[in-house]
């Protein structure tokens, strides 16, 4: 009977952390209720911490001018090629006034942010670009981008950028921006 519990033991606890690590996966997460730190340039005045409720937190709480942060996308890939998938994710973030930004952040297993996506620095103006979508394909990251010209008006962003990222084993680097077509 001895022999049968010295086996058991170390198996049960092996079984249990099997169980722990399962649970750190990313697509484990409910990442629509959780709490980050967004930098939202142009927006927010210093990185904040905000707890999402159903994907989205107003600072502070229920304030027509503050920042607002959504959760617009969330997707389960590998986007750094360890076999692993990581979560991308988008966030929306507004001054509840006029002021808009966009943020890409990108989670590994525990979870853990593993980068928050540099966008290109393409004109000179006091605004920043704001991401229209972002998707994976082939491995990359992908997103579109508004900027604005330094003569645009404030609602009026005339590039519009399509972007994409790839992993270098240390970070996200730019891999290569265009101007889409029919915009100038």
């Amino acid at each position: 009977m001895r022999v049968l519990v010295r086996l058991i033991a170390p198996l049960a606890a092996l079984f249990l952390l099997g169980g722990l690590l399962t649970a750190c996966d990313v697509r484990h997460v409910d990442w629509a209720n959780g709490v980050y730190t967004v930098k939202c340039p142009g927006v927010a005045s210093k990185p904040t911490t905000v707890h999402l409720v159903k994907g989205e937190a107003s600072v502070p709480p229920n304030a027509r001018f503050g920042l607002h942060v959504k959760l617009v996308t969330a997707i389960t890939a590998d986007v750094t090629g360890d076999g692993r998938a990581e979560e991308v994710l988008f966030f929306a973030c507004s001054s509840g006034g006029t002021g808009m930004a966009g943020e890409v952040q990108v989670f590994a297993d525990g979870p853990t942010l593993l980068a928050r996506l540099p966008a290109p620095e393409l004109v000179s103006s006091t605004y920043f670009p704001v991401y229209s979508q972002v998707w994976v394909s082939g491995g990359r990251l992908h997103a579109t981008a508004w900027y604005w010209a330094p003569d645009d008006c404030h609602f009026c962003a005339s590039i519009l950028l399509s972007i994409s990222w790839r992993w270098t084993g240390h970070g996200f680097v730019i891999a290569q921006w265009t101007r889409v077509p029919g915009h100038m």
